[in-house]
């Protein structure tokens, strides 16, 4: 399932960061206000926290089908069904939904840039629809990871919308990236969020969205 949909809809694309830096079309946004320092960390990830659930539920529907993709890299081969469960099982609302999920295991996705032959990525695959997830623990989670606060997740999640052609990545309590298959399945999240477009890439992003024309990406893409 996930193989074949990065092959027709992100040919060539590895899941893995910097995803925004690795497709053509998307968007990186910042999440935690640079300017509070660390006597406000409660106030900075709440804040954080906010942002990214505003984005995520701009990109997310409850019929939309996703895919929830985890990259895990660890140096020892790990009792799989333990992991399996442990790395979804407070972020979905029915543990049947479990049944769907599936793990593999890929060499290291970052091997050229850290040359461990022991390390290899587990990756997790959880087919469902929106109204499956607890998307709020989910974010709050991953933006807590760097902070020493929990609830946290140590890896990297991707969420893939297969219905909307569009990727979610919070890579830590700084930022968010989203890429897409089209401009216009981005451009409510772009209007809506164009204040929290980090500055440094701006340019870049301005440019995906010129000379496009607006239409539902959920008519397809």
């Amino acid at each position: 399932m996930l193989n074949g949909f990065m092959d027709k809809q992100f040919p060539g694309l590895l899941l893995r960061k910097p995803l925004f830096y690795s497709w053509d079309i998307g968007i990186r946004f910042e999440l935690g206000d640079p300017e509070l320092d660390m006597s406000q960390k409660e106030r900075y990830l709440r804040e954080a926290g906010d942002r990214a659930i505003h984005l995520y539920n701009l990109l997310h529907r409850e019929d939309d089908e996703l895919l929830v993709v985890t990259n895990a890299h660890f140096l020892d081969r790990p009792r799989r069904h333990e992991r399996k469960l442990n790395v979804y099982r407070r972020r979905v609302k029915d543990h049947r939904v479990l049944r769907k999920l599936s793990q593999i295991t890929i060499p290291y996705i970052y091997a050229e840039a850290e040359k461990d032959e022991n390390i290899e990525t587990h990756r997790f695959v959880l087919e469902c629809r929106g109204r499956d997830l607890r998307s709020e623990h989910l974010i709050r989670s991953l933006c807590n990871t760097d902070m020493g606060v929990k609830p946290s997740i140590e890896h990297e999640v991707y969420v893939i919308n297969q219905t909307t052609g569009t990727i979610f990545h919070v890579y830590d309590d700084r930022g968010c990236d989203v890429i897409a298959t089209s401009a216009d399945a981005l451009r409510e999240v772009y209007e809506a969020c164009n204040d929290w477009i980090l500055d440094y890439d701006r340019q870049r992003i301005e440019k995906s969205f010129e000379n496009t024309t607006t239409h539902d990406s959920r008519d397809g893409f």
